[in-house]
């Protein structure tokens, strides 16, 4: 499984759900079961390299948070 394959909509969704708070990372690996660590970061780098999810890939806390134009993505 390479990061084009995962499904972005998952996080997406959840962290329009969840709105303005921040979001740690433990908590993005929980909606992947079984799917490694490393795999699941570099989703997330993607996400915001794109634009999508402001926050840190480097490992730590994370702190993501949607941004504008990844809640249009979600409409």
């Amino acid at each position: 499984m390479q990061t084009k394959d995962m499904d972005k909509s998952i996080v997406l969704n959840y962290l329009k759900v969840k709105g303005e708070k921040w979001t740690l990372m433990s908590e993005i690996e929980s909606l992947y079961v079984g799917v490694p660590k490393k795999l699941i970061g570099s989703t997330m780098k993607s996400l915001v390299k794109r634009g999508l999810v402001d926050g840190c890939c480097c490992g730590c806390r994370g702190d993501f948070v949607l941004t504008d134009l990844g809640l249009e993505v979600t409409k």
